[in-house]
């Protein structure tokens, strides 16, 4: 069986594409791509967290659990932007596909999306704001000139923003995993959120012509007008 990991990047879509795939879980069923249900995550950001506080246990536990819900199904796709932290972590990458090959997972495939970077910097800067962090958008711009990302410390978890994506992946695909692919941002989101991700791995792509029909646009967790995010930082 085939594991895809949507990792991001943050404020490419990704809460959209997920709910896109949580309202749509019997037709994404039909294409042959299971979006698990795990206790009561609503995404899959928290195997991310558990990859970084290193609980194994409880991280073999959930992809084992989403192999065994799977079956007769081609993919399992999981989607949380907190992977974007492998682009970086290369040995975080390993672990995790090292687990997920324990757990039955025979076939493995990563996804990213980026977006032009100063807007990515904006959104960035906008999102973390509901985190309860403190940025300085002179010392991010630095950062990024610098290492090409800059990191934020949170209280649920230690975040990589990642705005080199193009050279990353060329080092992840040679590093972890070949079968790696990197969207652009405006041809993630040209149709409905994800679609060109969707296409790419369901076994009946005609299919999923169903879900353009059916499903409503969507824009998940949306942007703080400026105003508010000075207020909040």
């Amino acid at each position: 069986m085939r594991l895809v990991i949507h990792g991001g990047l943050h404020k490419t879509a990704s809460s959209s594409f997920q709910l896109l795939c949580r309202e749509n879980r019997d037709r994404l069923r039909a294409c042959g791509i299971s979006f698990p249900r795990y206790r009561w995550w609503r995404q899959h950001s928290r195997a991310a967290w558990l990859l970084q506080q290193r609980q194994d246990g409880q991280l073999t536990k959930f992809l084992r659990t989403i192999r065994r819900d799977a079956a007769g199904a081609g993919s399992v796709l999981i989607s949380g932007e907190d992977f974007e932290n492998c682009l970086v972590d290369l040995d975080a990458a390993r672990r995790f596909e090292t687990m997920a090959r324990d757990a039955g997972f025979q076939d493995i495939s990563w996804c990213f999306v980026h977006r032009d970077p100063f807007d990515y910097l904006l959104s960035v800067y906008a999102e973390m704001a509901k985190h309860r962090t403190v940025l300085n958008l002179e010392h991010i711009a630095s950062a990024v000139l610098s290492y090409g990302y800059f990191c934020v410390a949170s209280p649920k978890y230690n975040f990589v923003f990642v705005f080199d994506a193009g050279d990353r992946i060329a080092s992840f695909r040679e590093r972890v995993n070949p079968a790696t692919s990197l969207l652009r941002f405006d041809a993630f989101v040209s149709d409905l959120p994800g679609m060109p991700l969707l296409r790419q791995i369901s076994d009946s792509p005609s299919a999923l012509a169903g879900i353009a029909r059916l499903a409503a646009p969507i824009q998940e967790n949306r942007r703080f007008d400026d105003r508010t995010v000075e207020v909040l930082y």
